[in-house]
């Protein structure tokens, strides 16, 4: 698997789960013309790659926001849908295994919430991080 095998995984899934999708670099979230709720995934920063044998493997940290548009959640609601992209995007990092060998697995999965900073249409936001470890096959 490459990069490009990997975003189309997330872009699946993503869609699987009720979101729209987007891959871009943050900067360019406001110019998003599409729908919510969002899952934005970041480019990739390769962090290691590594061989033992012939088994080669890559990791790379991906970054990945999930966004619903709303300027008046109520404090309860934030914190609710917060809990559901959570656990949406666990559902997700989850199921990059289930249909494809080449992902060897994930760790170092973080989440932080937020409120209206991540785009201008006012949305609260839930940004993931985790390190994937793929099967470099090529």
């Amino acid at each position: 698997m490459n990069r490009s095998g990997l975003i189309a995984r997330f872009k699946e899934l993503s869609e699987l789960s009720g979101y729209s999708f987007a891959y871009r670099f943050l900067y360019r979230i406001n110019e998003y013309p599409g729908t919510y709720p969002l899952v934005w995934l970041c480019p990739f920063d390769l962090v290691k790659r590594k061989k033992s044998g012939n088994a080669k493997n890559i990791t790379f940290k991906v970054t990945m926001y999930l966004l619903v548009q709303s300027d008046d959640f109520t404090e309860y609601e934030k914190v609710s849908n917060w809990d559901k992209m959570e656990n949406d995007a666990q559902v997700i990092f989850d199921s990059l295994f289930t249909a494809t060998n080449d992902i060897q697995g994930f760790d170092d999965f973080t989440s932080e919430v937020d409120e209206f900073a991540v785009s201008n249409r006012g949305s609260i936001s839930v940004k993931i991080t985790a390190n994937v470890i793929i099967y470099d096959c090529e």
